[in-house]
């Protein structure tokens, strides 16, 4: 019985595994999509993150003030603002990542405006999905871990990796 529960297991494992792959597969093709569509804007464009689990949008808004105040053309996106260098608004859809389509949208837009640096609120879930690909970030705040999303990452050691 033992034995037959193993195997049962290493198959699941074998086609949760499976499953992963596709998943990420589809995310990239997505990312590539997206860049495609908007001719890969955040080439040129200094990039600073803020991730994990609390804190994110007040770190990003006093870099944000700071960068700004220095005279740096910055644009924020975290889950309360939205600024693409037309001016600071509401974040309505306060989803702290875009979809891969919108993301590269407001980058493209930002980009259009003389923007030459960005502050984003980078969530575990848009990293893994690829959302924010293919930005290569100048920064990285990382604010502190929790087991928060364990829903989505399953072990903490997933979390970390992601």
């Amino acid at each position: 019985m033992y034995s037959c529960l193993l195997f049962l297991c290493g198959n699941m494992k074998a086609h949760i595994i499976r499953r992963n792959m596709i998943y990420r597969c589809y995310m990239r093709l997505k990312a590539l999509r997206a860049n495609l569509i908007f001719w890969f804007p955040a080439r040129g464009i200094h990039c600073y993150a803020v991730t994990w689990t609390d804190g994110k949008s007040t770190t990003c808004e006093m870099l944000y003030h700071i960068m700004k105040r220095s005279g740096i053309k910055v644009w924020i996106l975290s889950t309360v603002h939205i600024d693409v260098g037309e001016g600071k608004y509401d974040n309505q859809t306060k989803l702290t990542s875009l979809s891969h389509r919108d993301f590269q949208k407001y980058l493209a837009r930002a980009k259009r405006n003389g923007i030459t640096h960005m502050v984003i609120e980078a969530s575990s879930h848009a990293l893994y999905q690829f959302r924010l690909w293919p930005i290569r970030c100048t920064g990285v705040w990382f604010t502190n871990l929790s087991h928060e999303h364990l829903d989505f990452h399953w072990t903490m050691e997933h979390y970390c990796r992601t």
